[in-house]
């Protein structure tokens, strides 16, 4: 399974996601939906300015989750 998802250069605020039985805390819904879907590819769509402000942290949160 492959996910896109989107980055923009919001003030992305750690938030609860869930989906079926289980939950992900995280401030990108890339992430929740690349815990609960478990996908074997990750594509992100971002401007430079988004991921300048966002990507390390998106990036770190997928590693440590395993992704």
């Amino acid at each position: 399974m492959r996910l896109i998802s989107f980055l923009g250069t919001g003030n992305y605020g750690e938030t609860t996601y869930s989906f079926e039985s289980s939950t992900c805390r995280t401030r990108y819904v890339a992430h929740a939906l690349a815990s609960f879907t478990r996908p074997n590819e990750i594509r992100l769509i971002a401007t430079a300015e988004a991921w300048n402000q966002h990507g390390d942290a998106l990036a770190q949160g997928l590693s440590n989750s395993g992704h």
